[in-house]
């Protein structure tokens, strides 16, 4: 019983460290967003003085968020594996103890 216990408090860490990530993604801009400033950027120094290597870096630098935002997992998929895992867990702990209840019960039975 100590052990489940032990195993239930261990997940509800992960599940709130996984929470904390999340929330820390939430506070990132998208990558929209990152364009908007990126160009902004670019219109305030005035086009005519920025030369190719900036607008080849640039154009990097926006190509390369793109391609991470892509492998972001979305804050709803997020929820569903926490809380898919967080029901496989419960139904995990009570079949656990049903089947100690049910072997102790044949245990004293027997005696």
């Amino acid at each position: 019983m100590e052990e489940l216990k032990e195993k239930i408090h261990e997940m509800d860490k992960k599940i709130s460290l996984i929470e904390e990530r999340v929330k820390k993604l939430d506070q990132l801009p998208s990558g929209s967003e990152i364009k908007q400033m990126v160009s902004e950027v670019i219109d305030s120094k005035n086009l005519v003085s920025v030369d190719k290597m900036e607008l080849e870096t640039t154009k990097m630098v926006s190509e390369i968020i793109d391609s991470k935002n892509k492998n972001l997992a979305s804050i709803d998929k997020m929820e569903l594996a926490i809380t898919n895992s967080r029901n496989v867990q419960i139904i995990w702990t009570v079949g656990t103890i049903i089947a100690v209840v049910s072997l102790a019960v044949a245990a004293i039975k027997l005696l």
